[in-house]
């Protein structure tokens, strides 16, 4: 008796919430970004730490319509942690994000709204590591790269104000330039490793409000990514394969238009 009171409501829920099709919004974004960094490299080197930032997102989204859309990050924090040889070492990590994407929506014409919108685009990472310990090797890594990033968004309504979405998202790395400077021997020099795909997924969770007359929604988006820069031969030294680890969310305010 209770299993069928439970699947009647929810065949109640998926058939009869909604009362007019849920249309999809452009907008613009922005708010607070926060993630926890484990990273690590063949051979013992382990660092932990969390990144803080924030977020700016714009959004051209259409019913059976192009998708245009655009990010920029800027995050920063401290990584603490041990060498191969157990040597405590501390470091300041920062990534710099800039992303554009098109794509072309695809949403049914059912009470839950769902949309499902397949892209491409094009991007640009900077990531810096400062190492503050030990200070007798105050060595900075300055790694930038070009990518495509290819993927999807997906969203549906759970209600008139709650939704619920999964986005995933791979970058193919084209150009790639990891500086090292403050080398106390070599003083700088560039190393090259493999271009190895990184990939990011991504559960955002959507509210829909209507204030002062005004539609606003609030988004919380948890997050994993994964970054993996592989071993290459390099001069004076090789490039030892670094794997990167992240959970994180970010909170935005949403400008709808």
């Amino acid at each position: 008796m209770k299993l069928r009171t439970f699947l009647g409501l929810l065949l109640f829920i998926c058939t009869n919430v909604f009362t007019e099709e849920q249309q999809l919004i452009s907008h613009a974004a922005i708010g607070p970004e926060i993630y926890c960094v484990a990273r690590t490299k063949v051979g013992g080197t382990k660092q932990t730490g969390v990144l803080c930032g924030g977020r700016l997102t714009f959004e051209r989204l259409k019913r059976y319509g192009w998708y245009l859309g655009a990010d920029a990050l800027y995050a920063s924090g401290t990584l603490n942690g041990h060498s191969s040889g157990e040597n405590k070492i501390r470091s300041t990590l920062s990534d710099t994000n800039f992303e554009g994407r098109i794509g072309y929506t695809l949403q049914h014409k059912s009470n839950c709204g769902f949309s499902f919108t397949p892209f491409f685009g094009i991007g640009y990472f900077r990531e810096t590591n400062n190492f503050s310990r030990p200070k007798d090797i105050p060595v900075h890594f300055c790694n930038t790269f070009s990518y495509i990033p290819f993927g999807f968004l997906s969203h549906a309504y759970l209600s008139s104000h709650f939704g619920i979405g999964i986005n995933f998202k791979v970058r193919y790395l084209l150009q790639h330039k990891d500086k090292v400077t403050r080398d106390p021997e070599f003083k700088s020099l560039h190393l090259h490793y493999q271009e190895n795909l990184q990939y990011r997924i991504e559960l955002p969770l959507t509210y829909d409000q209507c204030i002062y007359n005004r539609l606003w929604r609030f988004n919380l988006v948890p997050f994993y990514e994964y970054r993996n820069y592989g071993p290459l031969a390099n001069y004076p030294f090789d490039f030892i394969e670094t794997k990167f680890q992240i959970y994180g969310a970010y909170l935005q305010l949403v400008f709808l238009f």
